[in-house]
């Protein structure tokens, strides 16, 4: 069983990593939504590199079909 000790930090990482995140997947979905799948994924890579933040592969794939099937007329 683990402790609490330590929980605060953890969880203003955690905060901070889902920050970074979340302000990725608007940047690009402001820039390419509606976009080839292809330009949506690398986009989403290099901005979750250029905020040092690792993403699982399939992740990244699932953001990028969402984004790229968005209707942008739709999205507001």
């Amino acid at each position: 069983m683990s402790g609490a000790g330590g929980y605060d930090d953890k969880m203003s990482q955690v905060a901070d990593y889902l920050h970074d995140y979340r302000k990725v997947l608007e940047q690009v979905r402001t820039s390419r939504q509606g976009r080839p799948i292809s330009e949506v994924r690398q986009a989403l890579r290099e901005g979750f590199e250029s905020e040092g933040i690792e993403v699982w592969d399939e992740v990244l794939e699932d953001a990028a079909k969402l984004i790229s099937a968005e209707d942008i007329d739709s999205s507001a």
